[in-house]
């Protein structure tokens, strides 16, 4: 595991504690700097949609409930599912609501949720959950790693080094703009482990694809 500190000495070492220009090197400048590179990579995954950030999360409900605030981390949806037995049935988002859910015959509210729809950091059922308890809702979602608050906090564990690399040169260059200076070695090198770095993204989800059995020959 990486933490924030080794990535501070990373980057100090670059920096050479002993040039002329002192605003390179205070802590809170790094530590902001360090998390504008580790949140940049974060959103080129979830756009990407390849499975760094991709998490599965159960949430408890109760039977009736219209709406539930989904929590803090959960920073793009891509399922939203309800317990029916022992499996999750996904459920539909709808942009329109669509026709009000009703039983067939007694005119009462189904069950089971049929869409949801997310609103201010709401979902909303329609029909209201017929049931509810603990894990009764599934949340498939990419989230935002946690900010890291001290100096022992660590990287994310899908965060591989050629990511340890890039957030090391581009907090470097960002530092360095801030005092109006460049070195164009670190912008070479921000470049080449960003390069590095998306590929793994982009690659990090890729399955093994089986060979169809040749038959006949």
């Amino acid at each position: 595991m990486i933490t924030r500190s080794q990535i501070k000495y990373e980057i100090l070492t670059r920096l050479n504690k002993s040039a002329a220009n002192p605003g390179f090197y205070t802590d809170a400048k790094m530590d902001s700097v360090i998390q504008e590179a580790v949140d940049f990579l974060t959103a080129e995954s979830m756009l990407a949609d390849e499975g760094f950030t991709h998490k599965l999360e159960q949430l408890t409900t109760t039977s009736g409930m219209v709406s539930l605030a989904i929590p803090f981390d959960m920073a793009m949806l891509l399922e939203v599912s309800y317990l029916v037995g022992d499996i999750y049935a996904p459920m539909t988002y709808d942009q329109q609501w669509g026709q009000a859910q009703w039983a067939s015959s007694s005119g009462a509210v189904q069950q089971y949720p049929a869409r949801y729809k997310l609103v201010d950091n709401m979902l909303y059922f329609n029909p209201p959950l017929g049931e509810g308890g603990p894990n009764y809702l599934q949340v498939e979602f990419m989230a935002y790693p946690r900010r890291m608050m001290k100096d022992s906090d660590v990287l994310p564990g899908q965060f591989d080094r050629c990511m340890f690399y890039y957030i090391i040169y581009r907090a470097c260059n960002l530092l360095a703009g801030q005092v109006q200076q460049t070195v164009d070695d670190w912008q070479q090198n921000e470049a080449l482990w960003y390069a590095k770095a998306l590929q793994m993204i982009n690659l990090r989800t890729r399955q093994v694809i089986p060979v169809r059995a040749f038959e006949g020959y």
